[in-house]
């Protein structure tokens, strides 16, 4: 019988896992691109047109453009610069003066009625093969303005593509006529890779690249952790690569040595989140994007297209976000394939695991308890789960539901909105108990 997977096994596991095989990153930093931009009249989708007009397809020529329109006859009380005609003629006469015809074209189409704009966008991705889609994105006014509108969120659901959304509707704030500053959000895990590797290309020479790491409260800065030492020598190799041809397979990594990159390990606060500490960060340095890897094949399993952390740092960051999408079936190491991912989530499984961690409930320390009889820890493989008992016993407060935060470190699974009711059990759930898991029960509203 192999041995039970301890806590450094796993960091190793996850360490190899985060890695992208080099061919398949030169294939990704060179090869030719197709980038749909959606136009739609707004200040915020015309930003997002001119920066890809005038910033990324100048300093990438391995780049195409197809420029998409689609309108509704039936919104006639549209302002004349958000009708299609106007749309059409300005896209037309600036694509003119700045592209070959040969990189680019425009489609203008009549919305298919009943059939979201987000759909049609990702059909265009599929027959296009785009590796990008640029959209704009206003938002909604009052306490809703940070919620994504369903267009882009189709396009993050469906459009198995990295999606660049642009917040910014000032032209004159875009980072044309000098460095741009990107901020990635990085882990051990290869969506996060494949996010620095879209800096990369997105980016120009002299562009500022920080690939930011939030180091949990509780870790000392005296001593790292395993998570946090994997990182950084996971890191100072590509970054090697980038500056000696001799240390990457290929030598093309040195095209990129011309960017300032940088790895920070940025601390977290107290009752601070992951996505809040990296947002914080993100302003500070006054970032023009901000990076955010996530695995296509989330939706296939049943999950949101965006991981909990990285679409509240979409939501929550008031510049240009850029969600990196990542194919593990095209874009993985060898030797890595679907069945060997180390955090896989089910709602329902047929093993128990033995782990005892504690539970925080306000100012009062419970104990979490998940019983297995064999004992020990191990990596936790599909169909597995773990049984969640909370002791209520003395609390007297009524509690409507619960929140469920496994393994913050490495890679972070939430289950949230779990119904506390006496006539219903909660369902077990597949997760992985890491020292800074944690249970957080929510009074009735």
């Amino acid at each position: 019988m192999d041995r039970p997977m301890d806590r450094e096994d796993t960091v190793t596991h996850l360490e190899n896992q985060a890695w992208i095989d080099c061919e398949k990153i030169d294939e990704l930093l060179q090869d030719h691109v197709k980038v749909i931009v959606s136009v739609d009249g707004s200040d915020q989708s015309s930003c997002a047109f001119e920066w890809a007009l005038h910033g990324f397809a100048q300093s990438d020529r391995e780049t195409d453009l197809l420029i998409v329109h689609y309108y509704d006859n039936t919104k006639e009380y549209l302002p004349p610069k958000w009708r299609k005609g106007a749309i059409h003629s300005d896209v037309e006469a600036k694509c003119t003066s700045y592209l070959v015809s040969k990189r680019y074209a425009i489609s203008v189409k009549e919305r298919t009625p009943g059939v979201k704009i987000g759909q049609l966008l990702c059909q265009d991705i599929k027959e296009q093969n785009a590796g990008f889609c640029v959209m704009g994105f206003a938002g909604r006014k009052g306490k809703d303005r940070h919620l994504i509108g369903s267009n882009v969120l189709e396009v993050m659901r469906c459009g198995k593509c990295s999606c660049i959304v642009f917040k910014e509707s000032d032209p004159s704030k875009l980072p044309l006529s000098r460095p741009a500053k990107f901020v990635v959000s990085t882990g051990l895990n290869p969506a996060a890779t494949k996010a620095f590797y879209d800096a990369l290309r997105l980016s120009r020479p002299g562009d500022e690249i920080h690939v930011v790491y939030i180091r949990p409260y509780l870790e000392p800065h005296s001593k790292e952790s395993k998570v946090t030492t994997a990182i950084r020598h996971k890191y100072d190799s590509i970054f090697e690569g980038m500056k000696d041809p001799a240390a990457w397979p290929s030598g093309k990594m040195v095209k990129f040595g011309d960017r300032n990159v940088k790895l920070v390990f940025a601390p977290q606060g107290i009752n601070e989140g992951v996505a809040q500490a990296l947002v914080r960060y993100a302003n500070n340095f006054e970032a023009d994007f901000v990076m955010v890897g996530t695995n296509v094949l989330r939706v296939d399993r049943g999950k949101p297209p965006v991981g909990s952390v990285s679409l509240q740092i979409v939501m929550e960051f008031p510049g240009n976000c850029v969600v990196s999408s990542f194919n593990p079936d095209f874009v993985a190491q060898p030797g890595y394939g679907r069945q060997t991912e180390v955090l896989r989530v089910a709602l329902r499984g047929g093993q128990a695991l033995s782990l005892k961690r504690k539970v925080c409930i306000g100012h009062d320390a419970r104990l979490l308890k998940l019983s297995n009889p064999a004992g020990g820890d191990r990596m936790l493989l599909e169909g597995d789960y773990l049984h969640i008992e909370v002791d209520l016993r003395g609390l007297y407060l009524p509690f409507g539901t619960m929140a469920v935060s496994i393994n913050s470190e490495p890679q972070e699974v939430i289950f949230d909105d779990i119904t506390l009711t006496n006539g219903s059990p909660l369902m077990p759930v597949v997760c992985m108990g890491g020292n800074l898991s944690r249970v957080r029960l929510m009074p009735v509203s």
